[in-house]
C-alpha cells in the first residue's frame, strides 16, 4: 500500500518460511533463495528457485510477476 503498488504487482525473494508464508498469503510472486538450512527441496513451492541472486535477471523477474497477474 505504502509504494502504491498491488500485492499480485510484488516479488518477493525470500528463504524462511515465515517470509515466503506471508509472500505466498499476499498474493506476492516469490522466489525461493537456497541457503544455509534451506534445500531447493524445502523450497520447491516456490514460482522460481535460485542458488544466487545472480541467477536473476530483470527480464526474469518481470516475468514472474506478470504471470503472477493472471
Amino acid at each position: 500500500d505504502r509504494i502504491g503498488l498491488a500485492p499480485s504487482q510484488c516479488l518477493v525473494v525470500e528463504d524462511a518460511r515465515t517470509g515466503i508464508a506471508t509472500a505466498e498469503s499476499a498474493g506476492m510472486a516469490w522466489v525461493a533463495m537456497v541457503s544455509n538450512g534451506r534445500t531447493a527441496g524445502e523450497l520447491a513451492g516456490a514460482d522460481l528457485v535460485v542458488g544466487s541472486l545472480w541467477q536473476l535477471s530483470p527480464h526474469m523477474i518481470h516475468g514472474l510477476v506478470v504471470a503472477n497477474q493472471v
